[in-house]
């Protein structure tokens, strides 16, 4: 295997897990969020910074996914 290739399923698993590492936390948020005391205003701006938290992830993890396909294409340009 061409050193490339482990090079992109490297940085295919890293942004696979930044991706999880993200739904881990906002799940976790979310439990939390449900199960507190928070009502109202507060409980809807705790659901916002979640959803802010995991869309930073997201992109993140997609990234570093763009990244892998360059290097895909890169080794084989078909």
């Amino acid at each position: 295997m061409h050193t490339l290739e482990y090079a992109q399923y490297g940085v295919d698993g890293v942004g696979l897990t930044v991706i999880l590492i993200g739904f881990v936390k906002a799940l976790w948020g979310v439990i939390k969020n449900e199960f507190g005391q928070r009502r109202g205003i507060k409980f809807w701006k705790q659901i916002q910074h979640i959803r802010y938290g995991l869309g930073t992830y997201l992109l993140l993890g997609l990234e570093f996914m763009i990244v892998s396909d360059i290097i895909h294409s890169v080794i084989r340009p078909e």
